[in-house]
């Protein structure tokens, strides 16, 4: 299995291995389903702690307060700094939220978010059950 050029050359990119890894940094199981979104993949579970909580990478956030429109508060974020995130391992792909893979960007190559947009898959109600694909941001792309 190769990536595509574009992939391998967004700024020292991915690198395809025989050895991969997934390590589930968010606070769910990842289902992974084929393109047609009626069969599952493969399940990657969400990590925990040593207390069975999951591990949840997530970026840190200051808040200012604004006027509030009709009467509900409204606050300007900005987001700052990732704690907690792992050093890199050759092989060893992280699964976090597309916020922290979109505040990495450029800096580290080892960051997937699930696809909740196009890719999701949903149950009857509309909730999520799954993904059909990764997404990476190459800033390189803008």
């Amino acid at each position: 299995m190769s990536a595509p050029d574009w992939l391998n050359n967004c700024q020292g990119g991915f690198k395809m291995t025989q050895q991969i890894k997934f390590r589930n940094l968010t606070p769910h199981d990842i289902v992974i389903y084929d393109a047609y979104k009626s069969q599952i993949l493969r399940t990657i579970p969400a990590e925990k702690d040593e207390n069975g909580k999951p591990i949840f990478i997530r970026v840190n956030q200051e808040f200012t307060d604004k006027d509030p429109i009709d009467g509900i508060p409204v606050a300007l974020t900005r987001y700052t700094d990732v704690a907690g995130l792992p050093d890199p391992e050759p092989g060893v792909y992280l699964i976090v939220s597309i916020l922290v893979v979109q505040a990495m960007a450029g800096k580290r190559h080892d960051l997937l978010s699930p696809d909740t947009g196009g890719g999701a898959v949903r149950d009857d109600k509309g909730q999520i059950i799954g993904t059909t694909r990764f997404l990476t941001v190459c800033p390189a792309l803008k």
